[in-house]
C-alpha cells in the first residue's frame, strides 16, 4: 500500500509540474505524421481519454488542404498522410481558461503546429528558411524580438532571439526531431463562447528533423541562451 501511495504522489507531483498551461502542438513526423499534444522537452504525451481529448478540435491541412483526423491513444492521427512534405495544424477553438493562479488571468488559448514549408499559413507561424534559420511571424508581419525556445531530443532547450525581421538562427548539434516554439500573447480583452477573457495567447511550434550528427542519447541540463 505504501509503495502504491508512493507511486501515486509521484504521479501527482509530476502532473502538477507540467501544467496545462504549458502544454502546446507539435507535429511528428515520424509518426505518420501525426499531431501531439504536451510538453516535447519534458517528455510528456497526452493521451486519449484525457487532456488530449481537449484538442479534437484541431484543424491540420497536408500540404495545402484540410485533411481528414481522428484522435487515437496517443497523437491526432492524420488520413492519407503518408509522404507528405508539410503539415500544419491549429485549433483556434479552446475555450476560455481561468489561469489566473499561474499568473496568466482569464484567457484564450490558440494553438498553431507546422512541420515543413508547405502548408497553410497560420496566425504565429514559424516558417523555416533554411535547416538553420526560421521566420517568425503573426497575422503575415514578421515578429521582431520573439523568444523562441529550441527543444533537442535529449531534453535540452536555449533560447534564441528574432532579428528586427522576425528571423533567427539555431544549431541542431544531434539527430533527431527538434521542437521550435514560441508564445506571443495580445492584452486583448473580448468573449468567447459566453466567457470573457482579458488576453490571447497563442503558441505555436515548427518540428525540424537533423538527419546527421551524433544520436541523443542522454538528457542533458538545459542552456537557456539569450
Amino acid at each position: 500500500m505504501k509503495k502504491t501511495a508512493a507511486v501515486s504522489m509521484m504521479v501527482a507531483f509530476l502532473c502538477a509540474a507540467s501544467p496545462v498551461w504549458a502544454h502546446y502542438l507539435w507535429v511528428d513526423p515520424a509518426a505518420g505524421p501525426a499531431v501531439r499534444f504536451g510538453e516535447f522537452e519534458e517528455g510528456v504525451v497526452e493521451k486519449s481519454p484525457g487532456r488530449l481529448d481537449e484538442m479534437a478540435g484541431t484543424k491540420v491541412s497536408v500540404a495545402d488542404r484540410i485533411a481528414t483526423t481522428s484522435l487515437a491513444a496517443d497523437r491526432i492521427a492524420i488520413t492519407g498522410a503518408a509522404g507528405a512534405q508539410g503539415v500544419t495544424a491549429e485549433n483556434l477553438s479552446v475555450p476560455v481558461k481561468d489561469w489566473r493562479s499561474s499568473g496568466l488571468g482569464m484567457v484564450k488559448p490558440f494553438y498553431h503546429a507546422r512541420w515543413g514549408a508547405v502548408g497553410r499559413p497560420m496566425m504565429l507561424d514559424i516558417l523555416p528558411n533554411s535547416p538553420t534559420t526560421a521566420t517568425v511571424v503573426f497575422k503575415g508581419q514578421p515578429l521582431s524580438k520573439a523568444k523562441v525556445l529550441v527543444h533537442a531530443p535529449n531534453g535540452w532547450t536555449r533560447e534564441e532571439v528574432a532579428d528586427e525581421r522576425g528571423e533567427i538562427r539555431f544549431s541542431m548539434p544531434w539527430s533527431g526531431l527538434y521542437v521550435l516554439e514560441v508564445i506571443h500573447s495580445e492584452e486583448d480583452s473580448g468573449i468567447y463562447d459566453g466567457a470573457a477573457f482579458e488576453r490571447q495567447r497563442h503558441r505555436a511550434t515548427l518540428a525540424v528533423v537533423q538527419s546527421g550528427g551524433p544520436a541523443a542519447t542522454a538528457p542533458i541540463p538545459n542552456s537557456h541562451h539569450h
